[in-house]
């Protein structure tokens, strides 16, 4: 945080450094007022004017305010698909009009889908699978497990304060799966792939996953030579929404 006469900043601050220069937030005030109680009486609760003030920067809304060895900082939520949600309108449009027919139809039409989502396609002689989403390049040296500064030096390669564009990945870099080998495709918010990071705020992926718990009586089956029905994989997953990780996955090995 900073102050345009130079003076120090506190967390009541509403300009921020940003590319050497004293940036003020964008504000936006929605003025409340309480209406009052007819029971309590206007001496015991009278009305009351509140206004609620959201603060944004370039990279996002304020959620928080901190001291870093004494300094003031904003914390900001910054997420790569602000204002990009229009485009997976895109995606629905074509599976409403049936242009998704084959597994690599649908993998095309669902990288329209800027949001980090697992998607499933199925058909009488296919299956697959796709973990969308829009991830943008980071400068070089970010360390992903740390907050990222929002000075200017790290924003994300390419990023523009004026339209909040920025550089991408492009649609290879979506882990993704087409009949694999192994017959089936689980997926229960865990790792999507080798060396695949989790979102900022979970930090990390640890060996466990709740996948186990639909993949394990999965394999189990395939591995007797039993062919799974409909309302197997209903059970499935129905036990497994029963479950608890820890208990099934951990405890055993403790």
């Amino acid at each position: 945080l900073c102050e345009p006469s130079g003076k120090a900043p506190t967390t009541s601050s509403d300009h921020y450094l940003y590319k050497g220069r004293c940036v003020a937030f964008t504000h936006r005030d929605q003025v409340l007022h309480t209406p009052m109680a007819p029971a309590d009486g206007t001496e015991a609760n009278p009305p009351s004017t509140v206004t609620l003030r959201t603060m944004r920067s370039v990279h996002g809304p304020v959620h928080d305010f901190a001291t870093v060895h004494g300094r003031p900082y904003a914390l900001v939520r910054s997420t790569a698909v602000n204002g990009r949600g229009i485009r997976s309108l895109v995606a629905f449009l074509d599976l409403a009009e049936g242009a998704v027919r084959t597994p690599q139809d649908f993998v095309r039409t669902m990288h329209h889908f800027t949001g980090n989502e697992n998607w499933f396609f199925v058909n009488d002689k296919h299956i697959a699978w796709l973990h969308s989403g829009w991830f943008p390049q980071h400068a070089p040296g970010t360390d992903l497990e740390l907050p990222i500064k929002g000075t200017g030096q790290w924003d994300w390669l390419g990023f523009k304060a004026s339209d909040g564009s920025y550089a991408r990945h492009g649609d290879a870099f979506n882990p993704f799966a087409i009949d694999p080998k192994q017959g089936y495709l689980a997926s229960w918010n865990n790792k999507a792939a080798r060396s695949w990071a989790a979102a900022p705020g979970i930090w990390s992926y640890g060996r466990v996953h709740r996948d186990e718990l639909l993949r394990d009586p999965t394999v189990a089956a395939i591995r007797a030579g039993r062919k799974l029905t409909l309302s197997d994989v209903v059970g499935i997953s129905g036990n497994a929404s029963t479950q608890d990780l820890r208990g099934v996955e951990v405890l055993p090995d403790l």
